[in-house]
Formats: C-alpha cells, sequence, structure tokens
C-alpha cells in the first residue's frame, strides 16, 4: 500500500498502463499476500464533471457509482467528495468509478486516516473482508502564501484477507499440525480450547488496529515432538506475532 501510494504521489494522473507496468515490476508479491488491491482517486463536487468527461468512452453508464441495495448500482449521490476505483488488481475486481467512500462509516474511517497521514482499518465493501486504506497526500506549492498545502489525491487499499497471511506465514511443515488464526478486534476465537496442547496467543499490528493472533497444536503435535515439528510451532508463532 505505502508502494501504491507513493507512486501516486509522484504524477497527477497515473495512467492504466503505467499501474499495470508498476505493478508487475514492483508489487508481484503484493498478489500473493494481499490477493486484491487498488487506486481511488479523491474527487471533489467542483470537478466530478471533468472527472466523468475524462472516463474512457468504452465503461458504459453512470461514472461514479454506488450501490442501490436490491436495485444494484446506481449513479452516486451529492457529496462533499467522492472516491471513485480507478485502477485495481485484479483488474475485474469492482466496477470502474465505484465510490469506496459511499458509506458514512467508511467516509469517517477515511477522513481519519488523513487527518492522521497513516494507514486505518475500513469497513467492508463488496466482499465480508474488511479495507485497509491509506490516504495519497501530495504537497502543491502556492506561489500566493508562498508555502505548500497539503492536497489529498486519493487512497491506496487492499481487502484484508488473514488466512492468505497465515497460509504464506506458516512454514509448510508446521502447517499440518498448527491451527492459526488472525482475527478482528472483539471477535471470538473460532479454534475452541486447545484440550491440553500447547498454544500461542499474542497480536499483531494491522494498521491503527491490534489483531488478536492464536495459534493451536493440532492433536498430532505428541508426534511432532518427536519429528522436530514443535520447533517449528513455536517458530511460526514467534514470526506472526511480530
Amino acid at each position: 500500500l505505502e508502494s501504491l501510494r507513493h507512486l501516486n504521489t509522484l504524477s497527477d494522473a497515473v495512467s492504466r498502463e503505467a499501474f499495470a507496468e508498476f505493478e508487475a515490476k514492483g508489487l508481484s508479491f503484493a498478489r500473493n499476500e494481499l490477493g486484491a488491491f487498488g487506486f481511488a482517486q479523491r474527487v471533489r463536487r467542483d470537478a466530478r464533471s471533468r472527472f466523468e468527461a475524462a472516463v474512457p468512452p468504452e465503461r458504459q453508464g453512470p461514472r461514479i457509482l454506488e450501490s442501490g441495495g436490491s436495485e444494484g448500482l446506481q449513479s452516486a449521490g451529492d457529496r462533499d467528495a467522492w472516491y471513485p476505483l480507478v485502477h485495481a488488481d485484479p483488474a475485474d475486481l469492482a466496477p470502474y468509478g465505484l465510490d469506496i467512500a459511499a458509506d458514512p462509516a467508511q467516509r469517517e474511517r477515511i477522513e481519519q486516516a488523513i487527518q492522521q497521514g497513516a494507514a486505518v482499518v475500513g469497513a467492508p465493501i463488496l466482499r465480508p473482508e474488511p479495507l485497509v486504506l491509506t490516504p495519497i497526500i501530495h504537497l502543491r506549492f502556492d506561489p500566493e502564501r508562498r508555502a505548500y498545502a497539503a492536497e489529498v489525491r486519493g487512497l491506496a487499499f487492499a481487502w484484508l484477507q488473514p488466512h492468505r497471511l497465515l497460509e504464506r506465514g506458516l512454514p509448510a511443515d508446521a502447517a499440518s499440525h498448527v491451527l492459526a488464526e488472525l482475527r478482528p478486534p472483539g471477535a471470538v476465537s473460532a479454534l475452541g480450547a486447545a484440550a491440553g496442547e500447547p498454544e500461542y496467543e499474542g497480536a499483531v499490528r494491522v494498521a491503527d488496529q491490534r489483531w488478536p493472533f492464536r495459534a493451536v497444536a493440532r492433536s498430532g503435535h505428541r508426534i511432532g515432538q518427536r519429528t522436530g515439528h514443535a520447533g517449528l510451532f513455536r517458530a511460526a508463532g514467534a514470526l506472526l506475532a511480530l
């Protein structure tokens, strides 16, 4: 997300070709870790007509979209600003122009991210997983005031998928001997009681939150002790807790 943020501070407009090239050369690891990510441009009310006039002609229908509930997607309602999706991986991740800040709760989290200048965990959209959002802020020199002013260009975001992180964080040998979970604050553990088997509990920082992490040895852990898997269990827990 930080890489995406820096890319979009280098230019006033990042083309789809430039985004694809940057993604292919510098974000191949992110496909494995994140699975789905993108960039949403900030469009002020006085700039909506210019944004929509520049939308590629092959994209039919409303240019800035929001969910209309059972009626599907519709033209976004009036607001001070919108955050329509303009780049995404995979490309069919979400409709072009979908305002990821249509939900008032999401807008509140975005404002918090902008004020802090740092990533936050946002609300889910289109998928059950929450978004992680980081603001793209550009410092522009104002010649009249002879000072730099902060300009919010948009958001880099990713769908947080804890199972992907755990699948890639646990050594292959340990995965068959360990049950692990990374869950949102306040969520109840789905692993149940350890039933006398070793377990590890800690916390992992996810943007502005701390998510509980728990690992429990499977019932075959006693066998694993004789084959060296106990050490892998402890190492996996320590690694993910950092």
